[in-house]
């Protein structure tokens, strides 16, 4: 389920890497409440979230989970943090399954955040207000 809601020209470009199709589309609501000027770009696979990477414009944000087909978002995450033009794009990384150890790998690979994946609508409203602040708005 690829998928983008669109935006002006200029404003942030934020990309979700998530396979679980429900958390996309609730991010996405949170979002239009918190900041309808984001465009969310959706990819489902870490394979093809790189080529798009490859290809299309560098987002403003990455919001990548770790459990995904074809390459995980470790996998992701180092690619992304590799790549000169990419570097500078912050990633935030966010799972089901928190761990220290998590946290701890997200901040040695050069992530600018980990978090839980939100269980309530609420949370979804945190999690689009952390991602404004990540796009330093």
């Amino acid at each position: 389920m690829d998928g983008v809601l669109t935006r002006p020209p200029g404003l942030a470009r934020v990309l979700l890497v998530e396979d679980d199709p429900n958390d996309p589309w609730l991010l996405r609501r949170s979002l239009l409440r918190a900041a309808p000027a984001v465009e969310l770009r959706v990819i489902t696979d870490g394979r093809s979230a790189i080529d798009h990477l490859e290809t299309g414009p560098a987002p403003s944000l990455l919001l990548l989970d770790i459990h995904l087909p074809r390459l995980s978002g470790w996998e992701v995450l180092r690619w992304v943090k590799g790549r000169e033009a990419l570097r500078a794009v912050p990633v935030l990384i966010w799972t089901s399954l928190p761990t220290p150890e998590g946290a701890a790998r997200s901040r040695a690979l050069g992530a600018a955040g980990y978090f839980s994946k939100p269980q309530t609508a609420s949370g979804f409203l945190e999690l689009a207000a952390a991602v404004i602040a990540h796009l330093g708005d």
